[in-house]
């Protein structure tokens, strides 16, 4: 797509003038299946121009079925998922590996995912503005995308890389303007982009925020603390925090599903939001992840990229005169097939000094990937340990496969990773194939076959499994999962078999799920019986249950109750119950945030607490800004 600059930029206002505001610019269609490179059934257009400041983007959506459309979220910066939406990717630096993605719906609900990761502080990510409207043949947008929520190479012309991707709901497929398959190379080109010059005025954006209020039978607290971003370039970022608060982050609840390892919940918190993929130091397993940092007292953190083709983060919090953790990666990419990537982290208090290090290779031909990563651990109490492990991936047409062999040593502990397994080596393994299909009322299925297979280092089996899984999604929107797994592990001879059914999928606002596994654990016959829903009964009203129950060598039970009623664009008041066997908590929360500005939030009750305890909690920031 060749590029064009507007003098005069066009009012987003939702309804696409094409005759005049939209006459002159340049037009893409053509639209395919994202996975089969079919050609689309519902006709997509789309337009892209930009002046000093913005990108302006348009776009119109047919559908025969207008009348099922989903547009429920208005509000900006939220999740988009199972709503019929258009997105708009844009790597700046033309290398494929920095896409900045766009996504809006129909009622003007939009989502940004800009690389590197950003926190959902408003201050923080910046916004773009979005219009849309539903009609009679489908459904069209207008959007606003300001340049400098992206990091830009620098002033002068440029080839930038781009994709639009649209999200059908009721058929749950998703269809591109350029189908990559197996070649990344297949991205589209803006060619000759006159991107603007970067501000070079520096600011520091402050975040302070105080708190005050108690619990029962403990003293009143009035405290506070800071926040603050700024940036040491145009392309690379600070962020710091002073005594963090996240009382009012409100953590995952995770399931009572088996594991035989450690199970960990996900980080919401905004200081390792901001810039979260700088530091996704491996796969499964990792030498650094921020759930082990649980509160500090001082943190900062840098991260963005040295020219085309270097990035890196380091990131260090203290709690003053008890620990220090340490983190820094770098990652290289000499051409768009190849990635080299380097970690370290270190972890010093009064009970433990534990450094890691990483180093990982990832280099694609084509449909086949190879990969090879090698982790290293030093601790005083443990001496020296090591992580290998090396793989071939294959990816096109609906086919995906992966064949892995991995060794870790018996010492191997990066305690500010996750690696919950030492002393093994073997091969881990699957085969899985997917394709959207039209007979039998279905609109999709597909199957997976995985396995692995490890020793001990003195020789003996430490674990081996076989499992098999298969999905279908029916026209409906039902999905359908069944899946069986036999394992033996530390000598024990394990067999699970499950069974789940979801409908409609993909919906996070109006859905049910019930799922159903049996077999037997650790010698022990075990069963679980899970159910829950989502239902939205009045526009701004979002109630969402959740029950299980698990029968293992005795019995548990989790009931979560959950609602939000938004208010306005960013107030809104929030519940969570919580009744975990004898465990019962429960909190009510009034916010006013996500918006630029103040914000507030009085919370009565601990959103992460196990049992109720009585408080009151009220906390304010009050954001400004410093230039210079």
């Amino acid at each position: 797509m060749p590029a064009h600059r507007v003098s005069t930029p066009p009012k987003i206002d939702g309804t696409i003038d094409v005759e005049n505001e939209w006459k002159s610019v340049p037009m893409g269609e053509s639209f395919v299946d994202e996975e089969q490179n079919s050609p689309s059934p519902y006709p997509t257009r789309f337009w892209l121009t930009y002046d000093d400041k913005f990108i302006y983007f348009a776009a119109k959506m047919d559908d025969p079925q207008a009348n099922t459309i989903k547009a429920t979220e208005y509000r900006t910066n939220v999740s988009l998922e199972g709503e019929d939406a258009i997105l708009l990717g844009v790597d700046p630096f033309g290398a494929l590996s920095d896409f900045n993605n766009f996504t809006m719906n129909a009622r003007g609900g939009t989502s940004i995912k800009i690389a590197g990761g950003r926190a959902a502080k408003r201050e923080w990510l910046g916004e773009f503005v979005s219009k849309g409207r539903i009609t009679k043949d489908g459904w069209e947008v207008e959007a606003r995308i300001p340049w400098n929520l992206m990091r830009l190479p620098g002033q002068g012309k440029r080839d930038l890389r781009i994709n639009v991707q649209r999200y059908v709901s009721h058929n749950q497929r998703e269809y591109v303007w350029c189908y990559t398959g197996t070649d990344i190379n297949s991205v589209g080109t803006w060619q000759g982009v006159d991107l603007p010059k970067p501000d070079t005025r520096r600011s520091i954006l402050f975040l302070p925020f105080g708190y005050l209020g108690g619990s029962e039978g403990q003293e009143p607290i009035i405290d506070g603390g800071l926040d603050l971003k700024s940036s040491l370039t145009d392309q690379i970022s600070l962020i710091g925090s002073i005594k963090p608060d996240f009382r009012n982050i409100e953590d995952q609840i995770l399931s009572l599903d088996f594991s035989y390892f450690e199970k960990l919940a996900s980080d919401s918190r905004p200081f390792f939001q901001e810039g979260a993929d700088y530091f996704s130091l491996g796969g499964d397993q990792k030498i650094f992840t921020s759930q082990r940092i649980r509160n500090f007292d001082v943190g900062a953190k840098a991260y963005g990229k040295v020219g085309d083709k270097i990035s890196f983060g380091v990131l260090n919090t203290s709690t003053l005169g008890e620990n220090n953790s340490a983190v820094a990666s770098v990652a290289f990419k000499p051409d768009q097939l190849t990635t080299i990537k380097l970690a370290g982290t270190s972890l010093n208090d009064d009970d433990v000094d534990n450094k890691a290090s990483w180093i990982a290779l990832d280099r694609r031909f084509g449909a086949i990937g190879w990969y090879g990563q090698r982790m290293a651990s030093y601790d005083d109490s443990h001496g020296e340990g090591s992580r290998t492990n090396t793989g071939l991936y294959y990816n096109n047409e609906g086919w995906e496969l992966y064949g892995e062999y991995v060794e870790v040593t018996p010492d191997f502990r990066p305690v500010l990773g996750y690696s919950p397994e030492q002393n093994l080596k073997g091969f881990n393994g699957s085969m899985g194939y997917s394709k959207p299909t039209n007979r039998w009322g279905l609109c999709e299925a597909g199957f997976d076959v995985y396995g692995l297979t490890y020793d001990r280092f003195d020789g003996s089996l430490y674990r081996n499994s076989i499992g098999v899984s298969t999905s279908t999604t029916w026209k409906d929107g039902t999905d359908m999962d069944l899946s069986a797994q036999i394992r033996r592990f530390n000598g024990y001879d394990d067999a699970t078999y499950t069974f789940d059914i979801e409908k409609p999928r993909g919906d996070p606002y109006r859905h049910y799920d019930f799922n159903y596994t049996f077999g037997q654990i650790q010698g022990y016959d075990y069963a679980s019986y899970a159910a829950g829903f989502n239902y939205r009964p009045l526009q701004k009203l979002q109630v969402s249950f959740y029950q299980q129950f698990v029968e293992h060598n005795g019995s548990s039970d989790q009931t979560v109750l959950s609602a939000n009623w938004d208010i306005g664009d960013d107030t809104s008041i929030a519940t969570r119950m919580v009744k975990e066997d004898g465990d019962f908590n429960a909190y009510l929360a009034f916010r006013k945030a996500g918006n630029l500005g103040n914000e507030y939030f009085l919370i009565l009750g601990d959103p992460n607490a196990r049992s109720f305890k009585m408080s009151l909690i009220l906390k304010a920031t009050f954001p400004f800004e410093l230039r210079f």
